[in-house]
């Protein structure tokens, strides 16, 4: 039955004003009373999809829509709630149905591209995601929303310089503490650590008593070596109610990466003075010291952790732990025991790694190998990028990688780009491994967005150097995109390598670190491709050193690099425990020490206990 006007407008008034009162429930009570009388009331069921979105009652936001696209199936207003409440829900199919359906009605709506690009990120389609992103900034090119969706989409997306940039624009137009911070996040993982801080500072004014706000701040100057204001933020957030045992993990972390170990050292033995049982301190604790036999207790005090921790990760890590103290005591089969049983922790709670196939890895090798002759790469050089001054450092991880880019970035004239998985990440969209394919347009497109990604951290020196060691699988296509980059391949004992790799806990998107048969088969086939490219690349642009000639022989094998350069050798170089820069990667210990022969040899300790890894003796 038809609502009189004069009762429907009376109602609906009603309602308003009970939801703009903030009293939910009313507006909720008013509305469904015309709906008894008029379940196709179309103004009523859209009160209710206002009056449940503001309680976030998403489902039955999405079935008050429902029904109104029931009565009229291309409603636009129900199609937009019904996209953005499956969109709250999880439910990004859904979300994507209706959103496509309000954008074929309206091409120029942003707030319904909006919706679609966030459901097709949701699905994890992130490259369909960002054009339709394009699309809503198109139309709406100063709406910081959408500015900063897409700082965001980039920075999943590790086209990180142009995150940078569009989280700068975002908060320039419209302040956001929650923005703010994972920028600052964003800006300090990539070493910018000083930007990092003048990204807070506006918020530490205005939100001055945001536990969260002092805890970022405290990270950024720590890393950025400005310990004194680093306490005084360190302690605000603790002040303000940040947890205390969060806050330590955190400062303690930030200390590490700036290469205060001692400070480190330091807060852990107080803190498991007072609290032992402080599980998650014991791995960062094992990483950043030796231990020595009068610890015994403290070893001791490991193993009942261990054996009765519940929580997966912090029994990982411990086992790493263990491993690390018993190794450090000459306990070597201990050691080993523990080892083995982190890593097999770490298997059983890493699908990826279960999924691991040799045999794919080894197909894929092979399409590499058998597309990038010397002929092709010849033939699609001359269509590349004429950009200079990048040098790739590559390898099998845990070969030596971060240690020469630590040597060779305390050179005036190199700088230090860091481990990216720009390539890595890309890689698909150049070359089709099934159909062997090379798409040179898109390539270009990639390598002007990659040149611009480092260019922030070149600055004026004539080298600057980006350290995956992954990249040595798809050397062959970054030398066609950049036929002027250098290829630094940095090899290790195969076993010691391995070993390596077995004793550190990694957190990797390789498939293969966990089991040591898929180790060794991936390590073969690294050796496959390092044959390869030894015949493709000339020498002038693939150079391989070794980590026992540069721990052993640090002047005349860095001097030859530098040579290789052409650049002169500076003394600097041979002190990277001075280097300033925040590391990040595992070996953060290992390089805030002089350079030594300590890590060269460890297999022939473990000899007893190697396992498959024996196999490349």
């Amino acid at each position: 039955m038809a609502i009189p006007s004069e009762q429907l407008d009376r109602g609906i008034s009603l309602a308003r004003l009970a939801l703009s009162q903030g009293n939910s429930s009313a507006a909720e009570a008013e509305l469904l009373s015309l709906i008894r009388v008029d379940p196709q009331c179309i103004p009523a069921l859209h009160g209710l999809c206002a009056v449940y979105s503001s309680m976030q009652a998403y489902g039955r936001a999405l079935q008050a829509a429902l029904a109104i696209l029931t009565i009229v199936p291309s409603e636009p207003e129900a199609l937009a709630i019904a996209a953005g409440s499956n969109l709250n829900l999880g439910e990004f199919s859904q979300s994507e149905l209706y959103a496509r359906r309000l954008v074929a009605l309206q091409p120029s709506n942003s707030r319904a591209l909006f919706v679609l690009s966030c459901a097709l990120s949701g699905s994890g389609r992130n490259q369909e995601s960002l054009q339709i992103l394009e699309r809503a900034l198109a139309q709406s090119p100063f709406d910081p929303e959408l500015m900063a969706a897409k700082a965001q989409l980039l920075a999943r997306l590790n086209w990180t310089s142009q995150a940078i940039e569009w989280y700068r624009k975002s908060l320039k137009l419209a302040p956001n503490p929650e923005l703010a911070l994972e920028y600052s996040q964003l800006l300090r993982e990539e070493g910018f650590t000083e930007t990092a801080v003048d990204a807070l500072q506006v918020y530490l004014q205005t939100n001055s008593v945001s536990p969260k706000v002092q805890e970022a701040a405290a990270q950024a100057l720590t890393e950025a070596h400005r310990f004194d204001e680093a306490e005084v933020c360190w302690q605000a957030a603790l002040r303000f109610g940040a947890e205390p045992g969060k806050v330590l993990e955190h400062r303690i972390q930030s200390e590490v990466f700036a290469g205060r170990l001692e400070v480190a050292k330091d807060l852990i033995a107080a803190e498991l003075a007072e609290n032992p049982n402080h599980l998650e301190l014991y791995a960062t604790f094992a990483s950043i010291r030796k231990f020595t036999t009068e610890e015994a207790p403290v070893i001791d005090q490991m193993e009942r952790l261990l054996a009765s921790a519940m929580d997966f990760e912090l029994k990982r890590d411990l086992a790493f732990a263990l491993g690390k103290a018993y190794a450090d005591i000459s306990e070597y089969e201990l050691a080993m025991a523990r080892y083995d049983h982190a890593n097999r922790l770490a298997y059983e709670g890493n699908a990826n790694a279960r999924k691991f196939d040799a045999k794919a890895w080894r197909w894929y090798t092979s399409q590499q190998i058998n597309f990038f002759s010397r002929e092709q790469v010849n033939h699609l050089q001359p269509q590349g990028s004429r950009a200079e001054g990048l040098l790739f450092i590559l390898g099998m991880i845990r070969s030596g990688t971060t240690l020469s880019e630590q040597i060779l970035s305390r050179h005036s004239q190199i700088a230090a780009g860091g481990e990216k998985t720009f390539w890595a990440d890309h890689r698909d969209e150049i070359f089709d491994a099934g159909t062997l394919k090379f798409d040179s347009i898109e390539a270009s497109k990639l390598a002007n967005a990659y040149t611009k990604l480092m260019k922030p951290y070149q600055g004026t020196a004539s080298w600057i150097t980006e350290k995956n060691p992954a990249n040595i699988t798809i050397a062959g296509l970054i030398a066609c995109i950049y036929p002027q980059a250098k290829f630094l391949h940095v090899k290790r004992h195969p076993v010691d390598n391995l070993l390596s790799i077995w004793m550190t806990p990694l957190r990797t998107g390789l498939p293969f670190v966990n089991c040591k048969k898929n180790l060794v088969a991936a390590y073969k086939e690294y050796l496959r491709m390092e044959a390869h490219l030894v015949q493709v690349l000339p020498e002038s642009q693939f150079r391989t050193v070794t980590y026992e000639d540069l721990t052993s022989h640090p002047e005349a094998t860095v001097g030859g690099i530098l040579n290789w350069l052409g650049l002169d050798s500076e003394e600097d170089c041979l002190h990277p425990e001075s280097n300033p820069r925040t590391v990040r990667t595992p070996s953060f210990y290992q390089v805030r020490q002089p350079i030594s022969t300590s890590s060269q040899n460890k297999w022939k300790h473990y000899l007893p206990w190697l396992g498959e890894f024996e196999e490349l003796l």
